[in-house]
């Protein structure tokens, strides 16, 4: 199964990098994730009696078109004329003809910066397979790599959805994968992610500091909390007092079969939930409303 073409936020990275509790964050926030390597860590677990219950859940995450393997060599050609992919590509071979002099044994030293050395071409890996699934199917695909990692390019998008990413709340494994994929489809949860979605790509643009982007994350997801506090108070307190002043009138009204003043109550609650979404399209920060609305939905606490 391949990634589908057009505009999808796609997270790459490799098969034996996924973990059980990790993969339902992940699902939260990215449309697909592209594993280098899928197939070969499937077979691992299936043959591990032991995690055969972690290989049932990520073969149902590939007939649910979440995980799939892109495939690399056969389609790297088309890109010799991309600066991006040959200067990484550069930038790996330079790598793996230096590992290849390193000598992993006769100090602690060695052994350290060949473990270095290991973990940056892996994440080159990455980052080659995101250039490629952007190139040739217009997907936005995004390295899942460690920012202490990543200083040899520019990794703004990265960063950004790193420190949104831990933001996410962490469902536990308890919440059914079911769960997980009707929250993500809700045509209203939908609209909330595509907001974020865009929001994530300003702030990458901005080029700011990790420690800019955790202050303008935590500020929204303030701002919008506390706008949305307010707004429900007052809400509550308006249908309330309508409800106790319409109350008495419908009593008497159902009594004697007149149902005008019980039908009231009704477009009461309505003007309510109308109210809230008025309220939800003007707040400060309404662009992190997909964070709360997890959190609400996935932890005991705020997000």
């Amino acid at each position: 199964m391949q990634g589908r073409a057009g505009g999808g936020l796609v997270g790459v990275t490799h098969g034996w990098r996924l973990h059980r509790v990790e993969l339902k964050r992940l699902a939260m926030m990215f449309d697909q994730l592209a594993c280098v390597s899928l197939t070969q860590t499937f077979r691992e677990l299936m043959d591990a009696p032991e995690k055969k219950y972690f290989a049932a859940e990520l073969e149902f995450l590939m007939k649910n078109e979440f995980l799939y393997e892109p495939d690399f060599f056969s389609e790297a050609a088309h890109l010799s004329n991309n600066k991006e992919f040959t200067d990484l590509l550069n930038e790996f071979v330079r790598r793996d003809k230096k590992m290849d002099r390193l000598p992993i044994e006769g100090s602690i030293k060695n052994s350290v910066q060949f473990l270095v050395e290991y973990a940056t071409q892996q994440e080159l890996i990455l980052r080659l397979m995101s250039t490629q699934l952007r190139a040739l199917k217009n997907l936005d695909a995004v390295p899942l790599i460690s920012s202490q990692l990543s200083s040899s390019f520019g990794v703004g998008k990265c960063r950004v959805l790193e420190i949104v990413l831990n933001r996410m709340p962490q469902p536990n494994s308890s919440v059914p994968w079911e769960q997980i994929l009707e929250f993500r489809n809700d045509p209203e949860m939908k609209g909330k992610f595509w907001a974020l979605r865009a929001w994530i790509t300003e702030l990458a643009r901005a080029n700011l500091s990790p420690t800019e982007v955790v202050e303008k994350l935590e500020c929204s997801l303030h701002e919008y909390q506390q706008h949305m506090k307010l707004a429900r108070i007052k809400t509550n307190w308006g249908a309330c007092r309508t409800l106790v002043c319409v109350a008495a009138e419908v009593a008497e009204d159902l009594i004697k079969f007149k149902w005008g003043k019980a039908a009231q109550m009704l477009f009461i609650l309505q003007d309510r939930r109308l109210a809230l979404a008025e309220a939800e399209l003007q707040a400060p920060g309404k662009e992190v409303a997909y964070i709360v609305a997890a959190g609400e939905q996935f932890s005991s606490g705020e997000p």
